[in-house]
């Protein structure tokens, strides 16, 4: 279950450091007593975290996240970790996958001089096993001796 809009920017004002006394004390409350909210505000603090370090915050709600929520060295800790995560994901590139025709797979399947075994079962995966032909195998072992 996710935070009503104007419940999430309670939870960040309160992360922030930005909420009022009454509002921090019935937020502290609320949470050690329902586990539920207290996993919405993990959640919303996650996503701050995310933010904070891809710079998708607002210059206050920078200010206020490096002022109040880094000032503890556990919660600095999670920052810089999201930091490093965030710069090593972007470093990345995406893998790019070619998809090989079915028709180029069938030729260039023919080409290696493989044969299916058709005496042999199926394995579970229903997969056939490829053996080479024991002719062409002899034959090359042959013309490797000379």
């Amino acid at each position: 279950m996710e935070l009503p809009k104007n419940n999430k920017q309670v939870v960040t004002r309160y992360l922030l450091g930005a909420a009022a006394a009454e509002e921090q004390m019935a937020m502290e409350e609320k949470y050690l007593c329902d586990q539920g909210f207290f996993e919405q505000v993990v959640a919303v603090e996650k996503e701050l975290l995310d933010n904070y370090a891809r710079g998708l915050l607002s210059p206050r709600e920078r200010e206020l996240f490096e002022r109040h929520y880094m000032a503890h060295p556990k919660r600095r800790a999670r920052a810089m970790t999201a930091c490093a995560l965030v710069s090593t994901l972007d470093r990345l590139q995406p893998l790019e996958v070619t998809l090989v025709p079915e028709s180029v797979r069938q030729s260039s399947w023919a080409e290696t001089g493989l044969q299916v075994d058709e005496n042999y079962d199926m394995p579970s995966n229903n997969r056939p096993v490829a053996v080479e032909s024991f002719d062409s195998c002899r034959s090359e072992t042959r013309s490797n001796r000379k």
